[in-house]
């Protein structure tokens, strides 16, 4: 069986190997930006590890309406243990157990989205683990992250509303990352 141009014959996401780098490159170098406009050189590990699995989520999720799973999980991951380490270098537990309550009050809220078919599994894995990383920052970038994304996808919905595509579904995974990363930014520029 021949395999379409520009389709490789891996299975899965895959075949957006290319695309996701060149995505998570661009995260990456707007994530030093910040870093040296804001100075907030204490996030740059999490920051970079977004921008590294936020690449494949937004070109993944734009093309084929998912989250990969595995990505998510890692991150989580990933995530967790540098949360972890800087907890005991600091010797203060406080911003792991902010973090853990915005991740575990988000994953609520979008259970119940989930629940009630508003949502994907992979954007209430997504959401609860960007909002925990947002949560060591403070509670206002916890709730930035779980806001922004709503304003960033509203008027791609009234557009397909004013299209007539009245049925179609919105990837929420890109505006979860790019709603993150405003609302880390947000927080670092402001402190």
């Amino acid at each position: 069986m021949r395999v379409p141009d520009g389709v490789t014959s891996a299975p899965g996401w895959n075949r957006y190997v290319l695309r996701a780098a060149l995505v998570s490159v661009g995260l990456c170098g707007a994530s030093l930006l910040v870093m040296v406009v804001t100075d907030g050189w204490a996030f740059l590990v999490p920051m970079l590890l977004v921008a590294l699995v936020g690449g494949t989520v937004l070109v993944v999720d734009l093309a084929e309406h998912r989250i990969p799973t595995p990505l998510v999980w890692t991150l989580a991951a990933l995530c967790g243990a540098w949360a972890t380490w800087q907890a005991v270098a600091d010797g203060t537990l406080w911003p792991l157990g902010r973090a853990l309550l915005a991740g575990a009050a988000v994953a609520g809220v979008f259970w119940v989205k989930w629940w009630w078919g508003g949502t994907g599994r992979g954007d209430l894995r997504l959401a609860a683990v960007l909002a925990g990383l947002a949560g060591w920052l403070g509670w206002a970038p916890a709730v930035g992250a779980l806001v922004i994304p709503y304003l960033l996808v509203f008027p791609v919905g009234v557009w397909k509303l004013a299209r007539g595509a009245r049925g179609e579904r919105i990837p929420f995974g890109p505006a979860l990352v790019l709603g993150w990363f405003v609302a880390v930014t947000l927080h670092l520029w402001a402190s």
